[in-house]
C-alpha cells in the first residue's frame, strides 16, 4: 500500500472515531448534499459532513463536519488531522488556522490532532496561536478554535451541557463569497 492511500485509509478511520461520541447522544450524521435538499427531515441534532466554506483565498472547500445541534447550543466546524508518521501535512495547519478565523466559517472550531506523526514545533504553534488568539481582531473577535486530541475531544462531547437558550436554526447561514477588497 504506498504512502497516500495508507494516509487515506488512517484518515478514514480516525473520522469513524469522531462520529461515534456523536451517534451515542442521539445526533444524526448526514452528508451536507442530503442535509441541504431535505433538512427538514434530520431532526435537530446534526453532525454534517463535507459543509461547504469558504477559505482564506474566498476559494469553496468543504469542512469535514459540522455540529448543529439545538439541544447543545452548536454550530461549529470540525477538522480532523491524523498523522501517524512524519510528513508535509503539518504544513498545512497553519493555514486550517487562519481558514477556521475568516468570515466564511461559524465562530467556533475544532481540530482535532493525533497520531503521534505531527512535528511538535507546528502542534506548539496552532495550540499557542489557538489560545493567544493570534490574527483575531475587531473584524473576527467572536471565532474560538479549540486544538484537542481525539481523547480530549471523546471526552468534550461526552460532557456536552444542555442548551438552554432560544432556537439556532433559524441563523446558520453560509457566507456565500468574501469581499476581499
Amino acid at each position: 500500500m504506498n504512502t497516500g492511500t495508507k494516509a487515506n485509509k488512517n484518515g478514514r478511520g480516525f473520522e469513524n472515531y469522531i462520529t461515534l461520541p456523536f451517534l451515542s447522544k442521539g445526533f444524526v450524521i448526514a452528508e451536507y448534499n442530503d442535509w441541504h435538499q431535505h433538512n427538514n427531515a434530520y431532526g435537530k441534532d446534526l453532525l454534517i459532513h463535507n459543509y461547504p466554506y469558504y477559505d482564506i483565498t474566498n476559494t469553496k472547500g468543504k469542512m469535514e463536519y459540522f455540529i448543529l445541534s439545538e439541544t447543545y447550543g452548536l454550530k461549529s466546524r470540525i477538522e480532523c488531522k491524523w498523522q501517524g508518521s512524519h510528513g508535509s501535512v503539518d504544513e498545512k495547519l497553519p493555514k486550517l488556522y487562519l481558514d477556521c478565523i475568516g468570515p466564511g466559517n461559524p465562530d467556533h472550531s475544532i481540530i482535532i490532532i493525533d497520531g503521534g506523526g505531527h512535528r511538535k514545533r507546528y502542534i506548539e504553534w496552532l495550540k499557542h496561536a489557538a489560545a493567544s488568539k493570534l490574527y483575531i481582531n475587531d473584524s473576527n473577535n467572536n471565532k474560538h478554535v479549540d486544538i484537542m486530541s481525539l481523547v480530549e475531544f471523546i471526552n468534550w462531547v461526552n460532557n456536552l451541557p444542555k442548551y438552554k437558550g432560544k432556537s439556532i436554526f433559524s441563523s446558520v447561514v453560509l457566507q456565500e463569497s468574501v469581499n476581499w477588497g
